[in-house]
C-alpha cells in the first residue's frame, strides 16, 4: 500500500476517460467518490441517468438529501433513481413511504436487508440474481434495473405454498 500513490483527477481527464470508455461500450456505470466536489457536479450535469444509494438511517438520509438539494440548486439534476440499500422491513420510520415523503422524491427502490443472500454470492464469486435466484433482494435488483431501462417491473414471484410442494412431490413419485 506504500506504492500507491493518489491520483489528483481533473475535469479534463475525467471527460477523456469516460469519451475513451464510450468508444467501447454504450452504456457505462461509473462508481462515483463518496464526496461531492466541484468535478462531481460537473460530471453529473452531463450524464444521463444517476443512481444514489443510502441506508436507512438518519445520517444517510440527510446527506442524501443535502446532495439533492446542491443538484437541484447547480441545475444538475438528471433522471435519478434513489436506492435505499439494507431496507429493514417493518420500521414505520423508515419505510419507502416515510423516505420519499422525506426525500421529497416519488419512488425510491428499496433493497432488502438480506446478508445471508448476498454473503452466498460474494462466498460463490457470482452475482446475487444467480446464487439466490428467487431472494427478495434480488427481485428488487432486477426491477431497478428495469426501471432504468424504462421496462416495467415485474410482478413479486410467489412462493410456493406447503401444500403446493406436496403436490409437486407426490406427482414426481408418480411418474
Amino acid at each position: 500500500h506504500g506504492s500507491i500513490v493518489p491520483v489528483n483527477l481533473t475535469t479534463a481527464s475525467a471527460f477523456k476517460l469516460l469519451a475513451c470508455a464510450q468508444q467501447l461500450e454504450e452504456v457505462i456505470v461509473v462508481d462515483g467518490r463518496y464526496s461531492f466536489e466541484e468535478l462531481d457536479f460537473e460530471f453529473v450535469a452531463h450524464i444521463q441517468q444517476l443512481v444514489i444509494v443510502a441506508q436507512p438511517t438518519v445520517p444517510s438520509l440527510f446527506g442524501l438529501r443535502r446532495i439533492l438539494d446542491q443538484l437541484i440548486e447547480r441545475g444538475c439534476l438528471t433522471q435519478t433513481f434513489i436506492v435505499i440499500n439494507r431496507m429493514l422491513p417493518n420500521v414505520k420510520e423508515f419505510s419507502t413511504q416515510a423516505i420519499e415523503n422525506v426525500l421529497n422524491v416519488p419512488k425510491v427502490f428499496p433493497v432488502a436487508n438480506d446478508w445471508r443472500s448476498f454473503q452466498a454470492a460474494e462466498n460463490g464469486g457470482t452475482t446475487v440474481r444467480k446464487a439466490v435466484p428467487h431472494c427478495q433482494a434480488a427481485q428488487q435488483i432486477d426491477n431497478l434495473a428495469r426501471a432504468i431501462l424504462g421496462m416495467p417491473e415485474l410482478a413479486p414471484q410467489s412462493r410456493w405454498s406447503l401444500v403446493d410442494s406436496w403436490r409437486h412431490l407426490t406427482h414426481a413419485f408418480s411418474n
